[in-house]
C-alpha cells in the first residue's frame, strides 16, 4: 500500500487487495490472534456464546440468525463503529498511516477547519489563567483547550472513531448571576457572554447540536462490551464516573439535548440516567423515562439519585469516590423514580405507550411508591381516563410493527424492513 492516495477508488481497491479483514480487525484491537478458531471467532456485533463470525481475507459474515452481518473490510469498520463510509475510510487511513488529504471527500473542508481550530485552543491553554489550567491538571484526563476571547475552556466533541465534530465550551469564572424569576444567567460585566455553557451550532459543526455527546469516542467500545451506558448532563459529570472506573459514561452537554442522543448509544441492555439532583435534572430524568419507554425495555432503565443540588462531579469532589460508587451501586428502577417525581399525566403517558407485557410493571411501581394495592393503583391511574384515550389505535399499530421487527408476528404484506421504516417515519421509533 502506498503512503498516500489522491483517488478514493484507488484507495478502496488498495484496502480490498492489500489488507485482509482479519488483520484489520486485529490491528484495530477488536480481536487478538488467539481469539480465532481457524477463521471463526465470537461475533463482536452481538452476544455470542459460540463462535459464529467468519472472517476471511476479503469478507466477514456472521452465521447467527439473529445477527447476519456481512461485508468487506470497510463495511466491517462502518458496522463496528456505527459510522458512515467516509469516516470508516479515514479510520483505516489513520490506522495504516496513509495520507488521503488529496481525496476530495465530504466534510474534508469542515473537518480540516475544526482540526486547526482545536490546535489553536490547545496552544492557547499553555498561557491560560491558572483556573483553566487547574481543570486540565486536576480533573480532565483528556486534553482540553482554551478560548481566550470569552474565557471558556474547550472540550472536543468526537465521533466514535475520534473524529472532531464540534466543541462544547464552559465558562472558567463564575462572575455571573441568576435571575430569580426567569432562571437565566446574566454576566455581571457588560460585554461578556452570559452562558455558562456554549455548544457548537449546526453550521459550525459536522453534527447537529442535539447530538452533542462528550466522551463518546472513549465510551463507545466500553458501551459495546458491557452492554451498559451511564448518561450524565455534562463533561465533568461523565469524567467523574470515568474516575471511578465506570468508563461506559457519556455527557449530553445540557438537559435539553438528552432525548436526541439515543441512536448513538443503543442498543444496550441497561441504561443509567445520572442527571443532576436539581429541578431541571429531575424533570429531564422523567422526560427521558417517558421517551425510553418506546425505545427500550423500561424495566432495564434506572435512575441514579443524587443529593439535592448536587451532580456527579460535586459528589466526587465534596463527598469522595466511595459516595459516588454507593450511588451507582444503588440505582432506582426508572418506573419507580417516575412515579415518585412525575405528575399523574407523566405516569399515564408511560402506561399508555408501554407494551402490554410491561404494563403490569408500571402498576407495580405505583403500588410500591405510593403503598397502594393493585386495585388502588388502577383506580388512581384510571381516575382521569382522558389521559389514556388518545393513542389506543396508534399503540395497537406500533405494537404490531414492533412485534413484526422482533419476529414475533408474521405479516406477508409488511416485512421487518418495511416495519422498521414505518416505525421511524410515523412514530419516530428506531429499532
Amino acid at each position: 500500500m502506498r503512503s498516500s492516495y489522491d483517488d478514493l477508488d484507488e484507495f478502496k481497491n488498495a484496502i480490498h487487495e492489500e489488507i485482509s479483514v482479519r488483520q484489520m480487525a486485529i490491528d484495530l484491537g477488536i480481536y487478538k490472534k488467539s481469539d480465532f478458531q481457524g477463521s471463526v471467532v465470537k461475533c463482536c456485533f452481538h452476544d455470542d456464546a459460540t463462535p459464529s463470525l467468519q472472517i476471511e481475507e476479503d469478507f466477514y459474515r456472521c452465521y447467527a440468525g439473529s445477527c447476519g452481518v456481512k461485508g468487506d473490510g470497510i463495511s466491517f469498520v462502518e458496522t463496528y463503529y456505527n459510522t458512515g463510509f467516509m469516516e470508516a475510510v479515514r479510520k483505516i487511513a489513520d490506522l495504516y498511516h496513509v495520507d488521503i488529504s488529496g481525496i476530495k471527500m465530504k466534510f474534508d473542508g469542515k473537518s480540516s477547519q475544526l482540526k486547526k481550530e482545536w490546535e489553536l485552543y490547545l496552544h492557547a491553554m499553555q498561557s491560560a489563567p491558572v483556573e483553566a489550567q487547574s481543570l486540565q491538571r486536576d480533573f480532565f484526563p483528556q486534553e482540553i483547550g482554551y478560548d481566550a476571547r470569552d474565557r471558556y475552556v474547550v472540550l472536543p466533541l468526537t465521533s466514535k472513531t475520534g473524529m472532531i465534530l464540534g466543541f462544547t465550551k464552559r465558562r472558567v469564572d463564575e462572575l455571573h448571576e441568576q435571575d430569580p424569576v426567569t432562571g437565566k444567567w446574566k454576566d455581571i460585566r457588560p460585554g461578556f457572554p452570559a452562558s455558562k455553557w456554549k455548544h457548537s451550532a449546526i453550521k459550525d459543526s459536522l453534527i447537529a447540536q442535539c447530538h452533542n455527546l462528550y466522551n463518546l469516542h472513549m465510551a463507545g467500545n466500553e458501551i459495546r462490551k458491557s452492554k451498559k451506558a451511564v448518561v450524565c448532563e455534562g463533561p465533568k459529570d461523565a469524567i467523574a464516573f470515568v474516575r471511578i472506573d465506570i468508563r461506559y459514561t457519556v455527557g449530553v452537554c445540557g438537559t435539553s439535548n438528552s432525548n436526541n442522543i439515543w441512536d448513538l448509544i443503543l442498543p444496550v441492555e441497561d441504561i443509567y440516567l445520572a442527571m443532576d439532583g436539581d429541578g431541571a435534572g429531575i424533570g429531564t430524568m422523567v422526560k427521558n423515562i417517558i421517551y425510553l419507554t418506546v425505545r427500550h425495555d423500561i424495566t432495564h432503565v434506572f435512575a441514579l439519585v443524587f443529593p439535592h443540588g448536587k451532580d456527579p462531579y460535586d459528589v466526587l469532589k465534596d463527598m469522595g469516590e466511595g459516595w459516588l460508587r454507593k450511588i451507582y451501586s444503588n440505582p432506582v428502577p426508572a418506573l419507580e423514580f417516575a412515579v415518585e417525581h412525575g405528575a399523574l399525566e407523566d405516569i399515564a403517558e408511560i402506561y399508555k405507550i408501554t407494551p402490554e407485557y410491561n404494563k403490569i410493571a408500571v402498576l407495580r411501581a405505583v403500588c410500591k411508591v405510593k403503598n397502594f394495592s393493585l386495585a388502588e393503583a388502577e383506580s388512581w391511574l384510571f381516575s382521569r381516563p382522558e389521559l389514556l384515550k388518545s393513542a389506543e389505535g396508534e399503540l395497537d399499530e406500533k405494537s404490531k410493527l414492533l412485534a413484526i421487527v422482533r419476529g414475533e408476528l408474521d405479516n406477508p404484506s409488511i416485512l421487518p424492513d418495511k416495519a422498521k421504516r414505518i416505525l421511524k417515519m410515523k412514530y419516530g421509533v428506531i429499532v
